[in-house]
Parts: structure tokens; C-alpha cells; sequence
């Protein structure tokens, strides 16, 4: 296995325990379309139901959409190039006035940080240490 699969498998391991002590914590865990379509496409069956399962049971408010959203969406696009559900995601968080948003993709998360932005896209590595 290589480094990067290593790293996944932690940063996903470190979501999981964030997900789970969220209610101890008084965190919000919001949900959205963009992370229901995203989960949507997972091709593997198997754990595209175990994906949405779990994430059903750690969401406790949904965002709702908009058209704002979208727009909102295309000008982060068009200014930093973040691209198609990453755009969506951080319009999402941005319309909940969300104080983080998770990741482990290191391009949204640098991207967004040229944004200026009261969300904060962060590792889970590094929003655990916070």
C-alpha cells in the first residue's frame, strides 16, 4: 500500500472519530445535495450504502439548496479554479455560515485558503489538533 492510501485510510479514520464524539463536542455535523450527489456516485454498491448509512446517522441539519448556492459556486470557480463538487461543497458551508469544512483533498483545501473566508477548509488531521 502506498503512502498516500495510508494517509487516506487515517484522515478517514480521524473523520470517523470526529463524526462520532460531534454531539459531546456540541458540533453541527451539516449535510447538503452536493454531499448526497457525491455520495450517490460512489460505484462500488457495497460501500456507496455503507457511505450514505453512515452518513444519515452522523448529519444532524441538512443545508438547503438554493440558487444562490450555484452562483455562488461558479464565482469561487471562476476566481481560485476550484472545481465542479468542491465549489458546491464550500457554497454549502459558506450559505450555513459553517465554522469548518473537512477534507482530504490538499488542492481544495489550498485553493479555498485564497478565498478569505470565514469557513475554514481544513484537514481532519488538522481541525483534530485544533
Amino acid at each position: 500500500m502506498n503512502r498516500r492510501r495510508i494517509r487516506l485510510f487515517k484522515e478517514q479514520d480521524i473523520i470517523a472519530a470526529i463524526l462520532d464524539l460531534s454531539p459531546a463536542m456540541k458540533h453541527v455535523v451539516l449535510g447538503s445535495l452536493a454531499l448526497r450527489t457525491e455520495i450517490g456516485n460512489i460505484r462500488d454498491t457495497e460501500k456507496r450504502i455503507a457511505v450514505s448509512d453512515y452518513y444519515k446517522s452522523a448529519v444532524n441539519e441538512y443545508i438547503p439548496y438554493t440558487g444562490s448556492i450555484t452562483k455562488l459556486a461558479r464565482t469561487m470557480t471562476a476566481k481560485v479554479g476550484l472545481g465542479g463538487f468542491d465549489s458546491l461543497h464550500l457554497a454549502f458551508a459558506i450559505s450555513a455560515s459553517a465554522d469548518y469544512l473537512l477534507t482530504v483533498d490538499n488542492d481544495f483545501e489550498k485553493a479555498s485558503s485564497k478565498l478569505n473566508l470565514k469557513v475554514q477548509v481544513v484537514n481532519p488531521r488538522k481541525f483534530w489538533e485544533v
